[in-house]
């Protein structure tokens, strides 16, 4: 009973350099892996995006960091998904290359 317990509240985190994100469709089909692989966050890197802001799905939410001046360099964000949502306590975008997610846990809170 009590490894079904510690299975429950396993965290599972990916990475994925995804080039860009400009491409139709890319969103989802990161959304769909994610759901295949069973992850609850992903680190993107290289959205080229523009700007910074959120994105609200019922699946997942979608935190990015990027240039604020044009689209096509550089880009940050998380991927969350929206069971665990609920226990994210901040994002906080510093620049492009950089940006930082604070997760309630259990008995400390991860960064």
């Amino acid at each position: 009973m009590r490894s079904k317990w510690l299975r429950n509240d396993t965290l599972y985190i990916g990475t994925w350099t995804v080039m860009t994100m400009l491409k139709v469709g890319t969103v989802n089909e990161i959304a769909d892996e994610m759901l295949k692989m069973q992850l609850q966050v992903i680190a993107l890197q290289e959205l080229r995006w523009k700007g910074t802001g959120q994105i609200n799905k019922p699946t997942y939410t979608l935190y990015y960091s990027c240039n604020p001046e044009k689209t096509g360099h550089l880009g940050t964000g998380f991927m969350i998904r929206f069971k665990i949502k609920k226990s994210i306590l901040s994002f906080e975008p510093y620049n492009e290359r950089i940006c930082k997610l604070r997760i309630k846990g259990k008995y400390n809170n991860l960064l």
